[in-house]
């Protein structure tokens, strides 16, 4: 089952470092880390119950200003 409110996905680019690197460490031919870049909103509001969505004001430029997220 999924909860979400506002989605927020981030497509890799086909055949791009992040997405090899990802493969490497799930097929464990790698035990470097993983870095995936503005994926994880700042600022999250979430008043009760599973739904959770990203507070706009305070995060100006959007996406951009998201956080990374190191595997």
């Amino acid at each position: 089952m999924e909860h979400a409110n506002e989605k927020h996905t981030l497509a890799l680019a086909p055949n791009g470092a992040v997405q090899w690197q990802l493969a490497s460490l799930l097929k464990s031919t790698s035990d470097q880390s993983v870095v995936i870049p503005n994926l994880f909103p700042k600022y999250i509001h979430a008043p009760k119950g599973p739904k959770g969505n990203p507070v706009k004001q305070l995060q100006p430029i959007e996406e951009a200003s998201y956080l990374d997220v190191h595997i």
